[in-house]
C-alpha cells in the first residue's frame, strides 16, 4: 500500500520538522518513522501525552506506544516494545531551500510488515512532503496516526484536514488512496 500526504505550513516564523528512524531501537518509545511539526513557534503535530515517571501505568500503556507518536498502526498494532523494533535512515540531504531524507522502519514491526519507507521532502520554508511506502505479507489496514493538542477540522470529501494552534495553521491533504477514513479522538 502507499500513502501520501501533502502538508503546508501557513505561518510567520520558522519551521522545523523532527524525525526519528534510529538503529537503536525503541526501548524508550515504539517511533520509528514518527515526526513532528513546528512553526512558528507553536507544535502543530505532536507527541501526543505527558511523561511521567517511567513505568507507571500511563508511562507504558500510552507514551510508549505508537498511539502516542505520528507513525503507522497496522491491523490497529503499533510497533513492539522492543530493542529489536529498529529504524535506519537510509538517505538523507539537505541545502539551504529543502531537506529531503527516507526512513526505514521495515524492522520495527517483527511479522506485520515486510516494508515501511517514509519519505519526507520539506520544502523551505512551509512545504512538507511525506510518502510512505507499506507492504504486509497479507491484505493489512493501516493508520496514519496524527497527533495535535486541539482536534482537527476534517473535510472527508476532500481528503483534506486542517489543524490549528493559536495563529498558525497546517493543511494536510492526502493524495492516495483516494478514499480514506478520517477518525478523531482524546486519547
Amino acid at each position: 500500500g502507499q500513502l501520501a500526504a501533502y502538508d503546508r505550513f501557513y505561518d510567520h516564523g520558522s519551521n522545523r520538522i523532527f524525525f526519528r528512524s534510529s538503529p537503536w531501537g525503541s526501548h524508550a518509545h515504539c517511533d520509528q518513522n514518527g515526526f513532528i511539526l513546528h512553526a512558528g513557534g507553536e507544535i502543530l503535530a505532536c507527541d501526543a501525552g505527558y511523561y511521567t515517571y517511567a513505568g507507571d501505568t500511563y508511562h507504558s500503556q500510552w507514551s510508549r506506544t505508537t498511539q502516542a507518536h505520528n507513525s503507522i498502526l497496522i491491523n490497529g498494532q503499533g510497533q513492539p516494545k522492543s530493542i529489536e523494533s529498529k529504524g535506519n535512515v537510509s538517505a538523507f540531504f539537505n541545502t539551504p531551500d529543502h531537506c529531503f531524507f527516507i526512513g526505514d522502519a521495515s524492522k520495527a514491526y517483527e511479522d506485520l510488515l515486510q516494508k515501511f519507507d517514509r519519505t519526507i521532502l520539506f520544502i523551505r520554508p512551509d512545504i512538507t512532503i511525506v510518502y510512505d511506502e507499506l507492504r504486509a505479507p497479507e491484505p493489512s489496514n493501516y493508520t496514519w496516526v496524527l497527533n495535535t493538542f486541539d482536534p482537527a477540522e476534517i473535510d472527508s470529501a476532500s481528503s483534506s484536514m486542517t489543524i490549528k494552534q493559536r495563529d498558525q495553521w497546517l493543511v494536510v491533504q492526502h493524495l492516495t488512496p483516494e478514499k480514506l477514513d478520517y477518525t478523531q479522538n482524546n486519547n
